[in-house]
């Protein structure tokens, strides 16, 4: 008898620990569903991270393109001496223009005086 007593007893046991076992067991399904989904979420994550330092890089290649303020300033300066330049063309081209009305109005005086028309 005190077999069958010591049996039923560890039959109890064994149902607790069972259903300790079972409960675990849903427990760690559940975590292992939080895992999956964390894991779901970091891939994305890493996939946003490598968009954004793509992006970075071709912000970055941009900028190196572009002109400095110093670039912009040495253009300008290029750019004043050139209109410097242009402005005493015309001034000499407006001098040169003067003068060779003058040329052409003593000519045309003087081809009556020697003979021509």
């Amino acid at each position: 008898m005190e077999i069958m007593e010591k049996l039923k007893e560890h039959d109890g046991q064994l149902e607790t620990i069972a259903a300790t076992v079972m409960n675990h067991s849903d427990i760690l399904a559940d975590h292992t569903n939080t895992l999956k989904d964390h894991t779901n979420r970091l891939d994305r994550i890493e996939h946003a991270v490598i968009d954004h330092a793509e992006h970075l890089n071709r912000l970055d290649d941009k900028l190196d393109s572009l002109a400095t303020k110093d670039d912009i300033s040495d253009v300008l300066i290029v750019l004043d001496e050139v209109v410097v330049l242009s402005r005493k063309k015309d001034q000499e081209l407006a001098m040169l223009s003067h003068g060779l009305r003058r040329v052409t109005d003593d000519v045309e005086r003087i081809k009556p005086l020697v003979g021509l028309k």
